[in-house]
């Protein structure tokens, strides 16, 4: 039973790791930081990104604005740090070094508090921690000519796991 969970978990998230979606340049958000890459291959670090119609416009440090045409744009994406996912991942961290300690603290100590001091000490630790790792999340990419995605699936008493890629082909 645990097997199957752990597998049917594993499987979303393998798929939603692979899975490249396709959409539309008109469909890209406004971005505040990020970086686009041309089908030259010329990489743009950019500080505010929106579309008007099917025309790219980004703003480069501070006063130099770029129009591209959407059919020029190969790759978008934001960036940022992981500032917010470190500071939860501490806070957990801390929250449980806290329990497995509580039991050694002396009867007059206010357990209460030191599970707040070692939850908020992790997500503190943890959020200076994730603030120096960079992360890139693409938003659009061009579409590619094959498209990659595993799959596992239960039948029954079997366990299949297939890896499926699909052509396009002119």
């Amino acid at each position: 039973m645990y097997r199957n969970i752990l597998l049917l978990a594993l499987s979303i998230i393998c798929t939603h790791a692979f899975a490249q979606k396709v959409q539309n340049i008109s469909e890209v958000p406004p971005i505040k930081k990020g970086i686009l890459i041309t089908n030259g291959g010329e990489k743009i670090h950019f500080l505010d990104l929106h579309l008007v119609q099917d025309t790219v416009i980004i703003r480069i440090k501070d006063t130099n604005i770029t129009k591209i045409p959407g059919k020029d744009v190969f790759k978008i994406s934001k960036t940022g740090n992981c500032a917010g996912l470190g500071a939860i991942t501490g806070g957990l961290a801390g929250l449980f070094v806290g329990v497995l300690e509580i039991s050694n603290l002396n009867n007059g100590d206010n357990k209460g508090t030191f599970l707040i001091y070692t939850t908020l000490g992790g997500a503190l630790f943890g959020g200076i921690f994730g603030a120096f790792i960079q992360r890139d999340k693409p938003i659009y990419n061009r579409s590619s000519p094959y498209v990659f995605y595993p799959c596992i699936y239960l039948d029954n008493t079997r366990l299949y796991a297939t890896i499926g890629i699909k052509f396009k082909l002119k």
